[in-house]
């Protein structure tokens, strides 16, 4: 079930606080607070979030530190790649292998 879609990350992370996703799909390269950051303040909340950069600047993943578990999906995202994406986080949401 999709939960929001935000073009504004603050307003990403006042909704999870309201309401936490099972998972978060953020570009890195944004305005005010960049995707990693958001990533690691909502993760900072519930450690069970499941993370997915979507993103063109791969050289930016870099930045992103363990405990962070996370996936990556490249722009152009392809309808493949986005299915097994998928796929993956329903399996581990599930406590599947």
């Amino acid at each position: 079930v999709l939960e929001g879609v935000y073009t504004n990350p603050l307003a990403a992370l006042a909704a999870a606080e309201e309401s936490m996703p099972d998972a978060l799909f953020t570009d890195i390269v944004m305005p005010r607070l960049n995707g990693i950051e958001l990533a690691k303040k909502i993760h900072s909340l519930d450690r069970n979030v499941q993370l997915v950069f979507v993103t063109a600047h791969t050289g930016l993943l870099a930045e992103v530190r363990s405990p962070l578990r996370f996936e990556c999906l490249l722009k152009p995202v392809s309808a493949v790649k986005l299915d097994t994406i998928l796929e993956q986080l329903r399996r581990r949401r599930q406590g599947l292998p």
